[in-house]
């Protein structure tokens, strides 16, 4: 409540209230350095554009961003949707194909594996975390997921390319991204 007292009273009135042993500010202004006065618009423009510019990204990106997730963080695209569905992972020896299924629930719990599922960046992050411990074990396999997955309630389809290792891609946050499948 007192903190507004500020805007009604004047300013000799609240000094003699609440600060009686500091004496009144008697000069002409306060002088701003030009060099600060620029570098404070600087920062100002850079700070606006960002948060002109990171909301409408996803106008950048062909197909939908509700279902390819690129561009839709921080984005004015936060609406009611639902998506759901499963991946699989599946490490490949290059040399014989030989093909073995990835056991996520060693590695996530039940609703990480619904997010990995409908997100590709998470699924990428989880990927290079598979890459890291193989190369720790001396080992360099490829990586494929397959999955499906449904937008609101929509027929489920691939959302990730089944033939891309994935240990060689990489998550372009500002660009669409070969391996996830358009709408």
């Amino acid at each position: 409540g007192t903190s507004f007292a500020l805007f009604f009273y004047d300013s000799e009135k609240i000094r003699s209230i609440f600060f009686k042993a500091k004496s009144a500010f008697k000069g002409e202004g306060v002088h701003v350095h030009q060099r600060v006065k620029k570098a404070t618009t600087i920062a100002f423009v850079v700070f606006l554009s960002i948060q002109i510019l990171l909301p409408i990204r996803h106008w950048y990106f062909n197909g939908d961003v509700n279902w390819t997730e690129e561009g839709h963080r921080l984005s004015w695209r936060m609406m009611l949707r639902s998506k759901g569905g499963y991946v699989n992972l599946y490490i490949e020896d290059r040399e014989t194909g030989e093909r073995t299924s990835v056991e996520l629930d060693d590695y996530l719990t039940a609703k990480q594996k619904r997010v990995m599922a409908t997100r590709p960046d998470v699924l990428w992050y989880f990927v290079q975390h598979l890459k890291k411990e193989q190369l720790k074990e001396g080992k360099d396999y490829a990586i494929h997921a397959d999955g499906l997955v449904s937008l609101n309630g929509s027929l489920a389809k691939a959302l990730y390319d089944p033939t891309t290792d994935l240990s060689k891609v990489n998550w372009n946050r500002f660009s669409e991204n070969d391996w996830v499948v358009r709408d």
